[in-house]
């Protein structure tokens, strides 16, 4: 950015200056994040259903998305400490910063309530199927890296449908319906009653 460059090389610090050069920092974040959200927003598009459907690399790490909030958090900090007069308009909320800030309240709110299901990394007992399948099915399609959690509960949702399956004539003779939905290959689920 020339005009950038030739403020800086002025004898006086104008606030006009800092403003373009905090402005231009937010661009350069949002820039910077662009390639590696591509994946991602990808995986969202064709709304994967298993951890195996999604392409490597494409589910975010918590602590990468907390990062970016602060670096963004921190500009616009910056940016709101200058004084100009007349028009001037902070930048408004950038697409990248708003999906960020909707990616991590979605990841707190889930992690909020599934992480009393677990200890010491491994799940706890007695949880109702239909409570596992629909923490999995949301936290699957919230493109954050939370193996730690969606491994654990696939493999006890793959336990009790195996159980299911393999027991099914038997419980249907004593009157009980079964009904069994499996995560069997990538992009692929199959269901039987």
């Amino acid at each position: 950015s020339d005009l950038l460059d030739e403020a800086n090389s002025m004898p006086v610090a104008m606030d006009e200056a800092q403003a373009l050069r905090y402005h231009l920092q937010a661009l350069q974040w949002a820039a910077k994040l662009r390639p590696h959200l591509a994946a991602v927003f990808e995986n969202q598009r064709v709304g994967c259903k298993s951890i195996r459907d999604s392409v490597a690399g494409d589910r975010v790490k918590l602590s990468e998305l907390q990062h970016a909030a602060k670096e963004i958090a921190k500009i616009r900090s910056n940016l709101s400490e200058i004084s100009l007069s007349g028009d001037f308009t902070i930048i408004k909320p950038l697409p990248e910063e708003e999906w960020i800030s909707s990616l991590l309240t979605a990841s707190e709110k889930w992690l909020a309530r599934i992480k009393r299901y677990f200890s010491n990394d491994s799940l706890k007992p007695g949880l109702p199927l239909t409570k596992l399948r629909a923490f999995y099915a949301e936290g699957i399609s919230i493109p954050v890296d939370f193996d730690q959690y969606l491994l654990p509960i696939a493999s006890a949702i793959g336990a009790a449908d195996t159980w299911l399956t393999a027991n099914t004539q038997q419980l249907e003779s004593l009157g009980i319906s079964v009904s069994v939905t499996a995560i069997t290959s990538p992009n692929e689920e199959k269901s039987s009653a």
